[in-house]
């Protein structure tokens, strides 16, 4: 993800997270976490449809956003974004 395209991910999830969700991140996940398998953690079709909630890219480029999203959440590798992982990202202020 480049600087632009990462501060509209972290703009529209935040807005998201805050008028679905009450503000709670872990409601959030938890909701997208329970549509795929395994139901605790995201993968690419999961983060897909957040990314299409959140109103970020479209039909042809959210497959796209979500690889370069797990690319550098998934810290264990195992392609799929676990909530610790987010957590991570979420508090560090570089977003690195």
């Amino acid at each position: 993800m480049g600087d632009k395209n990462e501060e509209e991910f972290v703009t529209k999830v935040k807005y998201l997270v805050h008028t679905r969700f009450g503000g709670s991140y872990i409601k959030a996940f938890e909701h997208y976490a329970m549509q795929g398998k395994p139901s605790g953690s995201i993968g690419p079709d999961e983060l897909v449809a957040l990314l299409k909630d959140a109103d970020i890219g479209n039909a042809l480029t959210r497959g796209t956003w979500a690889n370069a999203i797990i690319e550098r959440l998934d810290r264990n590798r195992n392609g799929r974004i676990e909530y610790p992982e987010l957590e991570i990202y979420i508090a560090a202020p570089d977003r690195s």
